[in-house]
């Protein structure tokens, strides 16, 4: 059984001198300038730039999923009716046969190695990404600068955003 006594509580004393963001009224902001807001449409532009890139590429390689998905559904679907309907006994269908699987086969390793599905999604997906910060970006510079919140905070929040979706967006080789 433990004897728990109030000799043995240990007070906890906090020596520390740093301070909290809330309790420091003595922080200047960052005023709103032409120059901030300058960069601000910059950025913005340029996602424009780079979102306009994302979509262009989204859809040309869906374009080429599709284009090569569909061919390799349609190609066993025809050549099961074709020979069902001609049977073996003609002249070429060990040929048509072994065209069709040849075809199909090389579609679907092309399809499969290139991933072609995978790419166009992940390029919509920076694409709605870049969206969003351009809509973020408008929606602070059409508010006054009294309502806005303080410069440097919202500065180095779009200025993050913004390298990290040119890094970690997917390349754009279309």
């Amino acid at each position: 059984m433990i004897d728990s006594s109030e000799d043995d509580i240990i007070p906890i004393q906090n020596n520390s001198t740093s301070r909290t963001s809330l309790d420091r009224f003595d922080r200047i902001e960052m005023e709103w300038s032409k120059e901030i807001e300058g960069q601000m449409n910059e950025w913005r532009c340029e996602s424009e730039i780079q979102l306009s890139r994302h979509r262009r590429c989204a859809i040309y390689k869906r374009i080429f999923h599709y284009g090569m998905s569909i061919p390799s559904i349609i190609i066993p679907v025809s050549m099961s009716f074709i020979s069902q309907f001609y049977g073996e006994e003609h002249i070429y269908s060990d040929y048509a046969t072994s065209f069709g699987f040849l075809t199909v086969g090389i579609i679907n390793g092309l399809n499969v190695f290139l991933n072609y599905g995978v790419q166009y999604q992940k390029h919509f997906d920076a694409e709605a990404r870049y969206e969003e910060l351009i809509i973020e970006i408008d929606g602070m510079l059409i508010k006054k600068k009294k309502y806005r919140e303080p410069a440097d905070v919202s500065l180095e929040r779009i200025k993050n955003k913004y390298n990290t979706l040119n890094k970690y967006s997917i390349d754009l080789v279309c």
